[in-house]
Parts: C-alpha cells; structure tokens; sequence
C-alpha cells in the first residue's frame, strides 16, 4: 500500500456565499452574490430574523492528484480539515463533502458556487467534530471519485444546504470554520492505493 496526501494552492480553497429570502433560491443560484473569499474557509447556514433571511456558504477544496499513477487502485480516501469552531444553532448541524467542478486550481471563483453536485461522499454530524484539532472526512468509492489523471474538486456543504431543506430555527446559524491552506494546519486529501498485481505480472 502507499500513501500520499495533497494540499490545496492557497488560492484556490475558501469560500463562496449566497443570500436570498427564499432558502431555496439560495441554494439552487448559479454564482455566488456575495462573490469569493480565498482567505477564509467556511460552510454554513443561516437563518436571519431580519434582513435578507437565508445566508449559505460554501467551502471549496481543489487538488491536483494527477500524480497517482493511472494503474493504481484506490483503497482509500480521507479530507481532513482542521477545525477551529463549530455552531448548531439549527440544530441537527452535519456537513457533507460534495463533488465540485470548480474551474481553476489556483483561484476560487464567484461561480464555483453554483458548480457543485449535491450528492454526498461523506459526512460528519457536530457531536463528532473535534475543535482544534484535524478531522477526518471518509470519501466513498474513492477509486471513482478520487482522479487519477487530473484534478480531485471538493466541497463542504451544510447537511440543510446539502438536501435543500429549509433551516428552521430564526436568527439561528449553524456553522464550522475550518483553518485554509496558507495557515499551520492546511486541508490534506490523503488517499491509500496499491498497484494491482497482475499489473506487475505483464511487466
């Protein structure tokens, strides 16, 4: 078995944000209105009891796992995020890793936003979160979702924003921050593969 991890250029992980009075509407926009934060990494829902009402962030991952060689086979795959705080004032508070399409390793855009598939690979409920400490995302079917040949795009997504259902509580938020690239505790992808016997046997 061998194991290599990955980390995030520090350009490309952070945030994105939407707000809308309609959760729904939030969590379906095609871009970020409130643009792209590379600095600070957040994933988020909020429910406001005045003001623009519904607040949604996003956290995005990008990394460049082309060096797997194409004939491994990936037994495994872990996103572990150093977490600084968490809130559940929602309640019920999880956050799941997603696919993302974002468009560039290096720079975090408003419109990766919207370049997400909400189809979880992996999740994490509040009571199971350490502050301070690194936490460990496990990442389904990794020989599929984990690439080989280019780029691996992550993101966090709050479990609500996840299955787009409206938070419940007012004035309410439930949160994680998570420390980004360019601090002493970044996110790593560590992914575990073997190269297949036969593989070998051809050689």
């Amino acid at each position: 078995m061998t194991v290599v991890t990955f980390n995030p250029n520090d350009g490309g992980d952070g945030n994105t944000i939407e707000n809308d009075n309609s959760f729904s509407t939030a969590h379906s926009a095609a871009s970020a209105s409130g643009g792209a934060d590379n600095t600070t990494i957040l994933s988020s829902v909020r429910h406001r009891s005045s003001g623009t009402t519904y607040e949604i962030k996003r956290a995005h991952f990008p990394f460049d796992t082309s060096s797997i060689p194409d004939t491994a086979f990936i037994v495994s795959a872990t996103l572990q995020l150093y977490v600084t705080s968490t809130q559940n004032g929602e309640g019920s508070a999880s956050w799941d890793v997603i696919p993302s399409t974002q468009a560039s390793l290096t720079a975090l855009a408003a419109a990766d936003y919207g370049r997400v598939t909400f189809s979880s690979l992996g999740s994490l409920a509040v009571g199971s979160i350490s502050t301070n400490a690194y936490n460990s995302w496990t990442i389904s079917n990794p020989n599929t979702n984990i690439s080989k040949t280019g780029n691996t795009m992550l993101a966090l997504t709050e479990h609500y924003d996840t299955t787009n259902s409206t938070p419940p509580a007012s004035n309410a938020v439930n949160e994680i921050i998570i420390e980004d690239t360019g601090g002493a505790h970044p996110p790593i992808l560590s992914v575990t593969y073997q190269i297949p016997m036969g593989f070998f046997a051809l050689l």
